[in-house]
């Protein structure tokens, strides 16, 4: 359907004109009337103005308004470039430009972009709806652009893929050089992550990508079909599977992250976050008190000569030292009075002092695995007998290893808390939680903890802090 406008200040070409709904209720009683046969009316309306419609077709011709569709029209409600002659009441307008725009439209939806050219009116023909007298440099960018919307859209419509018009745009003005799709681009990370031996960052972006994958039936989609529709229709999905509010914060933040990579690689131009904020998980943190921690430290039933009440002791002391940091220490890290590593998680450099706990744990291992030189004189053994140079050897030998040993740990930790009454479920993350909070309660600066603890950002050391205060409230309420 055609149509054109003779009135002032209103577009001059549209593929889909915006009629009243009397007038389309008259036209289909019209076109019934007639068979559904072919035919031409001009139909008039009287409103603001006069519209001069045009219409050519059949019935389904003019309901087929849900096709995506892409136009360059002259759009004349805004002026460019006015020249006016005369002054005061005699000031006339002689000429003026109208801007040159893109029209796409789906449905009921609209969007306009300026091709940044201006036209006079005249190089419309009204009566014969077409161009007329265009400068060749124009001519070439009309047909160009609304033949790399056409053959974009009737690819869409061949595979039976929806998306925004803002999306649209983006594919057309903004192509990406690779032809990376989403789940190409999170196995080629993930490939890169564990040849670069980042085995953990590895198994994040697989998580991620198998729940995407499961989202999208195993089927592909191009980076460009992830916009903010796309991310509510993923979140409801993981919503209706049940997925904990930190997984699925994980799965969020994990393909922003491939987002954001891909951006940087230039294999796409999209930024479908700006407008969506990832549902942030309230942290289960349950810290114990000091007397829970003693209880469990000192218990007279839990065996004191085992290599996991070790570990727990080591780690405590330490400022709550990841699992993971602990399996990878090497007496090389023992320098003097102090402990000097790369936290694993974040790859930032700690330094933490030998408290007396510590110093005891380290004189029993030093026995069996710190009497060891290599060719340089140095001492790069493992200190803890979790992992052995000989057997594990790769990244992910390692990194397998470590996942093993954890379980095992944490389950020893859930068995002593249980014995010794605490009400809490002890693992690794509540004993580094514990031992965090337990300096906060202490009266230790904000700089010192995030020191001792490795947080990259004193805002993480903050909400310990506020947890410890609002655990003073509580106290303070009940001495009432």
């Amino acid at each position: 359907m055609v149509g054109f406008s003779i009135c002032r200040g209103t577009q001059i070409r549209t593929e889909d004109p915006l009629l009243p709904k009397q007038c389309i209720v008259s036209l289909l009683i019209f076109i019934k009337y007639l068979d559904y046969q072919v035919f031409s009316v001009y139909l008039y309306i009287y409103s603001f103005h006069v519209l001069l419609v045009y219409v050519t077709g059949n019935v389904t011709d003019i309901l087929k308004t849900g096709i995506m569709k892409a136009t360059v029209v002259l759009y004349t409600v805004n002026k460019v470039k006015e020249k006016w002659s005369g002054t005061g009441d005699e000031r006339k307008l002689i000429s003026c430009e109208h801007p040159l725009v893109l029209v796409l439209r789906d449905r009921k939806k609209i969007k306009r972009v300026s091709l940044g050219v201006s036209l006079p009116a005249k190089h419309w023909n009204v009566k014969r709806r077409k161009w007329q007298s265009l400068p060749d440099e124009i001519n070439e960018l009309i047909k160009t652009t609304e033949a790399k919307y056409a053959a974009k859209i009737r690819e869409l419509n061949a595979t039976g893929k929806h998306i925004s018009l803002d999306t649209l745009y983006q594919i057309v003005e903004n192509p990406i050089k690779h032809d990376y799709t989403v789940l190409k681009w999170f196995e080629f990370l993930i490939n890169d992550y564990r040849s670069s031996g980042h085995i953990g960052q590895a198994n994040v972006y697989s998580d991620a990508k198998r729940a995407l994958k499961k989202f999208l039936y195993d089927k592909d989609i191009a980076f460009e079909e992830i916009d903010l529709a796309f991310l509510k229709r993923y979140e409801r999905h993981l919503r209706q599977r049940k997925v904990k509010t930190s997984t699925f914060s994980i799965y969020m933040r994990t393909l922003r992250a491939a987002i954001n990579k891909a951006i940087e690689e230039g294999y796409t131009k999209q930024y479908p976050f700006k407008e969506y904020s990832i549902p942030k998980s309230e942290a289960s943190r349950r810290a114990l008190s000091l007397k829970e921690m003693d209880s469990i430290l000192y218990h007279e039933k839990i065996d004191k000569t085992t290599d996991d009440y070790r570990i727990m002791v080591f780690s405590y002391f330490t400022v709550g030292m990841n699992y993971t940091d602990i399996a990878r220490l090497t007496w090389d890290n023992i320098r003097g009075n102090e402990i000097h590593y790369d936290r694993q998680k974040i790859h930032h450099k700690i330094i933490i002092p030998i408290h007396e706990k510590v110093s005891e744990v380290l004189n029993h291992y030093r026995q069996i695995t710190g009497n060891v030189l290599d060719i340089n004189g140095q001492n790069s053994n493992y200190v803890f007998p979790i992992l052995l140079r000989p057997i594990h050897l790769t990244e992910q030998q390692i990194a397998d290893r470590i996942h093993k040993t954890r379980k095992q740990f944490n389950d020893y930790l859930k068995t002593i808390g249980t014995l010794a009454g605490v009400e809490v479920n002890l693992s690794s993350y509540v004993l580094r939680h514990t031992a965090i909070t337990n300096l906060v309660r202490r009266g230790v600066t904000a700089d010192a903890i995030q020191a001792l603890a490795g947080h990259k950002r004193l805002s993480t050391t903050e909400n310990y802090i506020k947890e410890a205060s609002n655990e003073q409230k509580t106290k303070a309420v009940n001495m009432l």
